[in-house]
C-alpha cells in the first residue's frame, strides 16, 4: 500500500479570501471572453443578436465586473486592474448591450430583489420596480437612451452594484481631470455664495469641509 503525506495549510483567512477572489475573477473573465467570442463569431452587431445571446453577454459581463470589484477591495498590488477609464468604458459597453434587451428578458436575467419594506423606510423596493415596469411593453427593448434611468429604478443587487461602480469610476475620472471629486463639486454648488452663511453653513474651498457658522442678527440681541 502506497504511502501518502498530509499537508496542512498555513494560509491566513485573509489570504484564503484573496485566492478565492482571484479565482472567481479569472473564472468570470474566461467565461465572458468565451461568450463574446461566440457571439461575434456569428453576428456583427449587438442589434442583430438574439435575446438569449444578449442575456449571456450582459450577465457574464456584470459578473466579471463585480468579481473585479471584489478583488480590488482586498488586493494590495493593483497592477493596473483598477484603471478608472478602462472600467468606465467597459461598463458603458455592458449598459449599451442592456439597451438591446427586451424588458421581459432583462427581468428574467436579473430577477427583482424580494425586498418589500420600501414604504416603511421610504426607499425603492420590489413593489416600486413592479409599478415602474407597468409603463413598458414586456416585449419592447429597453433602449440606449433610457437604459441608465431604467437601471436606476430597477431593484436587483447585481445591477445596483454595477450602477454604483460606474458612478465611482465617473467620479474618479472627474477628479483626475479637475482635481476635485464630484461630491465636493456638488456641495460647492449648493453651499456657495452668501446664502450658505445665511443658512448657518459654509464650505472650505480647499478641503471641502462643511462647518457651522454663527447665525447673524440684523439687530444686537437684548441682554
Amino acid at each position: 500500500m502506497g504511502k501518502f503525506e498530509v499537508v496542512t495549510c498555513d494560509d491566513t483567512e485573509e489570504e484564503i479570501k484573496f485566492y478565492k477572489r482571484v479565482r472567481n475573477m479569472a473564472m468570470w473573465c474566461n467565461q465572458h471572453r468565451s461568450v463574446v467570442e461566440k457571439a461575434f463569431k456569428n453576428y456583427k452587431t449587438l442589434a442583430e443578436m438574439p435575446q438569449d445571446i444578449l442575456s449571456r453577454l450582459v450577465f457574464c459581463g456584470i459578473r466579471y465586473a463585480l468579481s473585479v470589484e471584489d478583488y480590488i477591495k482586498i488586493a494590495k498590488d493593483m497592477d493596473g486592474v483598477a484603471d478608472a477609464r478602462v472600467w468606465f468604458e467597459y461598463l458603458n459597453v455592458i449598459f449599451e448591450t442592456m439597451g438591446y434587451m427586451t424588458i421581459k428578458n432583462f427581468v428574467t436575467t436579473f430577477p427583482i430583489t424580494k425586498d418589500y419594506d420600501g414604504e416603511k423606510y421610504g426607499c425603492k423596493d420590489y413593489f416600486f420596480t413592479v409599478d415602474m415596469l407597468k409603463q413598458y411593453d414586456p416585449e419592447e427593448r429597453i433602449g440606449q437612451e433610457r437604459v441608465k434611468d431604467f437601471l436606476f429604478d430597477y431593484q436587483n443587487m447585481d445591477i445596483h452594484r454595477a450602477v454604483i461602480m460606474q458612478m465611482c469610476y465617473t467620479s474618479k475620472l472627474y477628479q483626475q481631470e479637475t482635481g476635485r471629486n464630484m461630491a465636493e463639486e456638488f456641495l460647492n454648488d449648493i453651499l456657495s455664495g452668501p446664502e450658505d452663511e445665511e443658512n448657518g453653513f459654509k464650505i472650505d474651498s480647499e478641503t471641502g469641509e462643511i462647518s457651522k457658522v454663527p447665525k447673524k442678527y440684523q439687530f444686537e440681541p437684548v441682554e
